[in-house]
């Protein structure tokens, strides 16, 4: 609905741009109503301020003994007068709306003035087809397939709405998960924030069979751009139709071939920036202590120092024991990076943006780096569970069913590592977009239902987005103690898990004991 602030201020500019859609309209009626309005608004308020100021003359009189006969009579005309004057109001702010929602929007200002016939051709792909016969208009078209409903859009939400129907509303959902799949992938580029037309270029490197490296900016491909290198091969990216889909593409005379890609991609440079941001972070707080800090830090550096012991004295030193300091800097580090790159994720603008942890490639080189770890520094009962464990000899001879299970269980883990933080930042993602897409699709019901739509989604993705950062903290705690256990089961032997549970059990019973639980 076009805002009634413009036309009120600027009514020849929306006249002449609604003339671009040939709808002819006339202002001055409602402009009067508008004026009418407004100055009904502010007698009416003043009035109002009257009364309220002469009712409280009331009891003054009374309590003097006097007649308040005739102040109550002139507050009773006054009652009626604001109660005319409120229904006038509401009539004619009942006939604005009427008027502006009839309204359909305004152009663009590069839009041509009149009809279809008057577009101009910007840029052609392909051939136009030639048909035997009349094609249908697209909207005569989508009606007849009961695509869409065009009664029903305009009774619910007014001039140029329509609704979904059928295979119709399949569709429009498949477009909206493409939309998400899109926006939650990897890409070439980094997408500016409320500038679609701009794109941040990374750079492409590719090596072609034959052709050796070409390095080159990611915007000489960017919508459907083809790239011609120095020796005269020729780069795109694949299209849609493609099984390179969105990827960069040879075109030579026998079709695309695919060359060995190692692209800054937008998921490469988050990584580099979630390790940049994590050296950054522990240099700060190495630092302090190598300027002879005394005392424990504060602030930032305090927080950053308080986020390691937690992780260190809480987890990694219980379960790993004396192989604690081996492995610490391995499963601190993991988990300050994916703590970094989940925050950044939940940032719109460069440098975040990029949903590397949503990235189930990503996601698995994480889990294959806790895979090795575990299985390169592992001992030998480790081996011995797996290929002879302790369990009655028909499950494991002749037939071997439990190595087969204890093989299968060493997979399991990284695959287990992989889909539990990969799903659960995609989702997170995927939770909050959705927020957002519901605006444009209750847009189609009229502004009453999009204003509704809006502040709602922006609630919950006000919220989502702060549960998010919870989120991002318990997803990288999960996915460092998962690592920790898998590792403390691989380099310890069975008596150092006995005493770790033995202990359990007797803090137990001194925490039941009241005899014993304040000692």
């Amino acid at each position: 609905m076009l805002d009634l602030n413009l036309i009120r201020s600027n009514p020849e500019y929306v006249k002449e741009a609604l003339k671009k859609r040939e709808y002819d309209v006339d202002f001055s009626e409602l402009l009067e109503w508008d004026a009418r309005r407004r100055a009904l608004l502010v007698e009416n308020e003043s009035l109002k301020a009257e009364r309220n100021r002469m009712s409280k003359e009331i009891p003054a009189l009374k309590k003097q003994g006097k007649d308040a006969s005739e102040l109550l009579a002139k507050l009773k005309e006054m009652a009626d007068q604001v109660k005319a004057m409120d229904e006038e109001q509401s009539a004619l702010e009942d006939k604005i709306y009427r008027f502006v929602v009839a309204l359909p929007n305004l152009p663009a200002e590069d839009v041509v003035a009149g009809g279809k016939e008057n577009n101009q051709v910007v840029k052609v792909y392909g051939e136009k087809p030639v048909f035997d016969w009349e094609p249908k208009n697209h909207v005569d078209l989508c009606v007849d397939l009961g695509l869409i409903d065009y009664e029903r859009g305009v009774k619910m939400g007014g001039n140029g709405y329509w609704l979904y129907t059928g295979i119709g509303a399949q569709l429009e959902w498949a477009l909206l998960n493409y939309f998400i799949t899109e926006h939650l992938g990897d890409g070439y580029g980094w997408e500016v924030p409320f500038c679609h037309g701009k794109r941040i270029a990374l750079p492409v490197i590719v090596f072609g069979n034959g052709t050796g490296f070409h390095v080159f900016s990611s915007a000489r491909v960017t919508g459907g751009e083809v790239y011609t290198a120095p020796d005269g091969k020729r780069f795109a990216i694949a299209g849609h139709d493609s099984p390179n889909k969105g990827k960069v593409v040879e075109l030579t005379a026998g079709g695309e071939v695919r060359p060995v890609d190692f692209s800054i991609t937008k998921n490469v440079c988050a990584t580099f920036i979630a390790m940049f941001v994590v050296i950054l972070v522990v240099l700060a707080l190495s630092s302090y202590y190598k300027r002879g800090g005394k005392g424990a830090p504060r602030g930032f550096r305090g927080a950053v120092e308080s986020l390691v012991f937690f992780i260190y004295d809480d987890m990694i030193k219980p379960t790993l024991g004396k192989e604690a300091r081996r492995f610490s800097p391995y499963l601190l580090t993991v988990f300050m990076f994916i703590f970094a790159a989940n925050l950044l994720g939940l940032i719109v603008i460069f440098p975040g943006g990029a949903n590397l942890t949503g990235n189930i490639g990503v996601t698995l080189v994480l889990a294959l780096i806790t895979f090795f770890a575990t299985n390169f520094f592992a001992k030998r009962h480790y081996w011995k569970e797996i290929f002879w464990p302790d369990v009655p000899i028909w499950l494991k001879c002749p037939l071997p069913i439990m190595q087969i299970i204890e093989v299968f269980g060493i997979f399991t883990k990284p695959a287990a590592l992989t889909i539990r933080l990969f799903a659960n930042m995609m989702g997170g993602h995927m939770i909050v977009i959705t927020l957002t897409v519901l605006i444009f699709i209750f847009a189609a019901f009229g502004a009453a239902a999009a204003g509704s739509s809006i502040v709602i989604s922006i609630l919950f993705s006000t919220f989502m987005l702060a549960l998010d950062v919870l989120v991002s903290f318990i997803q990288a705690y999960v996915f460092t103690m998962l690592s920790t256990i898998f590792i403390s089961l691989a380099v310890h032997n069975p008596e150092h898990h006995e005493s770790l549970d033995q202990e359990v059990e007797e803090a137990m019973e001194k925490s039941e004991n009241p005899q014993t639980a304040g000692m």
